[in-house]
C-alpha cells in the first residue's frame, strides 16, 4: 500500500472518481470500502484486485448481481451492544434482517465457487448466525415492534393487560349511557395513560372524578369517574409489567447480540469486500473500461485511452488517445494549441494509472498495459498563490523543485506548460533542464509545452518522443486527437486570420514567424520525411513478416499431419506384419503338432505336403547382398536353418552316407537331409574344417566387414536385424570397438539401438560418440 502525492490527487480531481465508485455501491459497507479506496504499488496484490473487479464483472454478466437486499450498515449497532447497551427494537431488527440477507449472499456465492472462485474467497469468512438472525426476527412483528411470542411472560402479560382495558372501558360505556347530557362527546378518551370522559365544563358536579386535563378553550374537561379509578390503577400496573418485560426481552437481545459481535463484525467486512468488488465492477461497465496487462518495469501503453470524468458523462463520445512510455521511450512531449486537449491527456494518463492501482479498470481498450509505479507526481493548472505572493511561474517551479527532490526511476511526472509564466528563452532552457534530469534517473515523464525549441529535444535527446494535439483551423476548434510521433503547432496566426485581423497584419506576423523558423522548420521537415519513409518500410517489414509468419505456420501444421500419418500408416504396417507373424506362427505349430501324430507314411505324406504348401505362400529368406566369405563347420550342437520348415534347428547327429541327418525342432525331432541345411547369417556350412586362420573356424576377410554401421534413414523394425547382423560380423571378426551411426533427429532410433544393446549378448558396454567423433548421432559399441 502506498500514500501518493496528496497534491497529486488534487490536481488530478482522483476524489471525483472515488465518488463515482461510491456511487456504484448498494450500501452503506460497500461506500465506506470504497472511501477508503487503497492504491498499491505490489504487483502480486494488484493483480488480485484487478482479478477481483474481472471476476466480479463476468458474474454480473452470465448471473446478475450480488443479491444484497436486506443489507445495511449494523456497525454502530452492533459497537453499542458490544459496550452494554441495550438496543432498540429497530437496531435489533436491522441486525437480524441484516444477518440473514448476508447468509443469502453468502450461500448464493458459494454455489458457483468454482467459476468464480476469488469471490468465494471473499464471502467464505461470512459467518451464518442462523439461531442469532431467527430469534431477533421472531421477535418482532411487521411493524418492528415486539411480538406477542417475544416470550411466554410478555404474552401472559399483555392478555391480562387488554382484560383489564376491557374492564375499564366497560365501565366507561355505563357511565356515558348513565350521563351522557354531561359529556361532550360520548366517547372514551387518554389523558395522562389513564382513561377519562371529556365532560362538559358546566356539567362538572354531573361526574365525581379526577381532572387529568381540559381543552384550549377551558368548555371542555377530562375527568377521570371515581368509579374506574381502581381499574385503571390496575390497568397501569399491566403495563408498568408489559413494560418492564419488554425492557427484559430487549436487554437479553441486545446481549445476544454483543455475544455474537465478532463473528457479525467479520460478516459485515465479508459483505462490504463482496459490494466493493461489485462497485468497481459496475464501474468497470459504466466507463467501458479493461483490465489493463501489469508490468514492473514502470512501462505503460494505453491504446484508445478516455478521461474518466469524460467517460462517465460523455460516454464513447469522448475522443480517446494512444499513450506510450518505456524504457526506449520515458519520455513523451506534447505540443499544441491551448484548448487542444494535451491537459486533457495529462489526466487521463495520470488517472489510468491510479485505477489501475487501485484495482480499478480504467477506460482503455484491451491489451493496454500499465506499469506499476511507486509515486505519481503532476503540476497542472494555475499555481498562481495570492497568499504566497508567488507568481504562476514560482508556484510551477516550487512544485517543480518539490517534486524533482522526491521522483526517481519508479515515478510517474506529468508537468503541464513547463516552462511557461516567464522569459520565453529562459524558460526553455530551464524546461530542457528538468527534462534532462528526470530522463536521466530513467523517470517516466510526459510534459506539455508551447516552445518550438522544445520541439527539437526528440532529436537531441534519445528517449523523448514528441506528440501533438489536432486542431481544426478551418472550424477554429480542436479534435482532442492526440498523433504521436509528430510536432504541434500553436497555430496562432491561422486562428487571428479567421477571427478578422486585417490581412496585412497577418502577412506581416507569418513573414515573420517564418524567417524565425525557416531553419527550424526545414531541419523538422528532414527529419519528419525521413521518419514516414522509416516508417513505411517498417510497415512494409510488418506485413512481410506476418506473411512468413503465416507460411511459416501453414507449412509446420501441413508437416505435423504428414508426421501424424507417416506414423499411422508404420503403425499399420507393423500391426499387418505382427499379424503374419501370428498367423505363420499358429500354421507352424499346426503343423508341427500334426508332425508330433504321424504313425504311418500316409500321415507323413500330408503333412509333408502342408509344409510344402505352407512354404510356398512364405517369400523365401532374402540371399546374402555380397558373396558368401564366412565358413562354418556343421557339427552337433550347431544351430542351422531348415529351409523347408523355416525354422532354426540344433544337429543331433552328423549326416549318414545318403547325406539324412536328424535335427531338434523346438520339442520335435526330425529327420531331414543334409541338402537343407544353411546358416541364417549367411556364412557357408562346409562338413570340414576349412584352413586354420589364428583362431575359429571362420574365415572372414578383415577388408570385408567395416568399422562403422549407417542405419540412418532406416525404421527402428528395419534399424535392429540390420545392426544385428553387422555385429554378428564384427564378433567374427575379432573387432573390438565399432560405430552404429543412427543420427540425432528425434531420437527414437538412437533410443531403440541403445535400449536393444542392453540385451545382446556380445556387447561388453556402449557409449555415446565423442565430439570429434559424431556426439549423440553416433553409438561406440566396445564388443566382448
Amino acid at each position: 500500500m502506498n500514500a501518493m502525492d496528496p497534491k497529486t490527487l488534487q490536481v488530478l480531481e482522483w476524489r471525483k472518481v472515488v465518488e463515482l465508485l461510491m456511487a456504484e455501491s448498494s450500501h452503506g459497507l460497500g461506500r465506506a470500502r470504497c472511501e477508503a479506496l487503497t492504491l498499491r504499488i505490489a504487483l502480486d496484490e494488484v493483480s488480485a484486485e484487478l482479478r477481483i473487479t474481472t471476476e466480479c464483472r463476468e458474474l454480473n454478466r452470465v448471473a446478475g448481481m450480488l443479491p444484497q437486499g436486506g443489507i445495511v450498515d449494523v456497525t454502530p449497532s452492533v459497537r453499542r451492544a458490544r459496550q452494554g447497551f441495550t438496543l432498540r427494537p429497530d437496531e435489533l431488527l436491522a441486525v437480524g434482517q441484516t444477518l440473514q440477507a448476508s447468509r443469502r449472499l453468502k450461500e448464493w456465492v458459494l454455489e458457483r465457487r468454482e467459476e468464480f472462485p476469488h469471490l468465494a474467497e471473499l464471502a467464505t469468512p461470512m459467518a451464518s448466525l442462523p439461531e442469532l438472525s431467527a430469534m431477533l426476527l421472531a421477535a418482532f412483528d411487521a411493524s418492528g415492534a415486539l411480538a406477542d411470542q417475544a416470550s411466554p411472560e410478555l404474552a401472559a402479560i399483555r392478555r391480562r393487560v387488554r382484560e383489564a382495558q376491557t374492564h375499564v372501558r366497560q365501565a366507561l360505556t355505563r357511565i356515558i349511557g348513565q350521563h351522557g347530557q354531561a359529556l361532550q362527546e360520548p366517547i372514551v378518551t387518554v389523558r395522562g395513560e389513564r382513561f377519562v370522559l371529556p365532560v362538559r365544563a358546566d356539567a362538572k358536579g354531573s361526574i365525581p372524578g379526577l381532572v387529568h386535563d381540559q381543552s384550549g378553550t377551558g368548555q371542555t374537561l377530562y375527568i377521570e369517574p371515581l368509579a374506574v379509578v381502581e381499574l385503571n390503577n390496575s390497568l397501569r400496573q399491566r403495563q408498568l409489567e408489559e413494560q418492564a418485560e419488554e425492557q427484559r426481552i430487549l436487554t437479553a437481545l441486545s446481549e445476544a447480540v454483543a455475544a455474537c459481535a465478532d463473528a457479525i463484525a467479520w460478516t459485515l467486512e465479508a459483505v462490504a469486500d463482496l459490494d466493493f468488488a461489485q462497485a468497481k465492477a459496475r464501474l468497470a461497465e459504466r466507463l467501458n473500461g479493461a483490465s489493463p496487462r501489469l508490468n514492473r518495469k514502470s512501462n505503460t501503453r494505453l491504446f484508445k485511452a478516455r478521461h474518466p470524468l469524460l467517460a462517465a458523462t460523455l460516454g464513447e463520445a469522448t475522443v480517446p488517445v494512444d499513450l506510450s512510455l518505456d524504457e526506449q521511450h520515458p519520455g513523451l512531449l506534447i505540443t499544441g494549441p491551448n484548448t487542444g486537449g494535451k491537459t486533457v491527456a495529462l489526466k487521463t494518463l495520470g488517472l489510468c494509472v491510479l485505477m489501475t492501482q487501485a484495482g480499478l479498470h480504467p477506460p482503455v481498450a484491451p491489451g493496454s498495459e500499465v506499469g506499476l509505479v511507486t509515486e505519481v507526481f503532476a503540476d497542472i493548472g494555475d499555481e498562481q498563490s495570492l497568499a504566497q505572493s508567488l507568481s504562476t511561474f514560482s508556484g510551477h517551479m516550487a512544485n517543480i523543485i518539490r517534486i524533482l527532490e522526491q521522483a526517481d526511476a519508479r515515478s510517474l511526472v506529468l508537468l503541464d506548460e513547463l516552462g511557461a509564466g516567464t522569459d520565453p528563452e529562459e524558460g526553455a532552457a530551464l524546461a530542457r533542464a528538468v527534462v534532462e534530469t528526470l530522463l536521466a534517473r530513467g523517470t517516466r515523464l510526459v510534459a506539455t509545452t508551447h516552445y518550438g525549441e522544445l520541439k527539437l529535444l526528440h532529436y537531441e535527446l534519445p528517449g523523448i518522443r514528441n506528440a501533438a494535439v489536432e486542431f481544426d483551423v478551418e472550424t477554429l476548434s480542436p479534435t482532442y486527437r492526440l498523433l504521436l510521433g509528430v510536432s504541434g503547432q500553436s497555430n496562432a496566426v491561422a486562428i487571428a486570420e479567421r477571427l478578422g485581423l486585417a490581412p496585412s497584419v497577418v502577412e506581416r506576423a507569418r513573414a515573420l514567424v517564418e524567417h524565425r523558423a525557416t531553419d527550424t522548420a526545414q531541419i523538422i521537415g528532414e527529419v519528419e520525411r525521413d521518419r514516414h519513409q522509416a516508417a513505411e518500410m517498417l510497415s512494409r517489414a510488418e506485413k512481410a513478416r506476418s506473411r512468413a509468419e503465416a507460411l511459416k505456420a501453414e507449412y509446420e501444421a501441413k508437416l505435423a499431419t504428414w508426421r501424424e500419418e507417416r506414423q499411422t500408416l508404420e503403425a499399420k504396417a507393423k500391426e499387418k506384419v505382427e499379424q503374419q507373424v501370428r498367423s505363420a506362427k499358429g500354421e507352424i505349430a499346426a503343423i508341427i503338432r500334426e508332425l508330433q501324430g504321424v504313425r504311418t507314411a500316409q500321415g507323413a505324406q500330408r503333412a509333408t505336403e502342408r509344409l510344402e504348401k505352407f512354404q510356398g505362400k512364405k517369400k523365401k529368406p532374402p540371399a546374402p547382398a555380397a558373396p558368401l566369405t564366412k565358413q562354418e563347420v556343421l557339427e552337433v550342437g550347431k544351430t542351422v536353418w531348415v529351409a523347408k520348415l523355416g525354422q532354426n534347428a540344433k544337429v543331433l547327429e552328423l549326416p549318414d552316407p545318403d547325406g539324412n541327418l536328424k535335427v531338434q525342432v523346438g520339442v520335435l525331432t526330425v529327420t531331414c537331409h543334409r541338402k537343407d541345411l544353411t546358416l541364417k547369417s549367411g556364412a557357408e556350412l562346409v562338413d570340414t574344417p576349412p584352413p586354420p586362420r589364428r583362431t575359429g573356424t571362420i574365415i572372414i576377410p578383415a577388408a570385408a566387414t567395416r568399422t562403422e554401421c549407417d542405419l540412418r534413414g532406416l525404421m527402428q523394425h528395419e534399424a535392429i536385424p540390420e545392426a544385428d547382423l553387422y555385429l554378428d560380423q564384427a564378433l567374427r571378426a575379432h573387432f573390438r570397438e565399432v560405430t552404429l551411426i543412427h543420427g540425432a533427429g528425434s531420437g527414437a532410433l538412437r533410443q531403440a539401438i541403445r535400449a536393444w544393446l542392453k540385451t545382446h549378448p556380445g556387447v561388453a558396454e556402449f557409449r555415446p560418440g565423442g565430439p570429434l567423433e559424431g556426439g549423440d548421432g553416433v553409438t561406440r559399441v566396445t564388443l566382448r
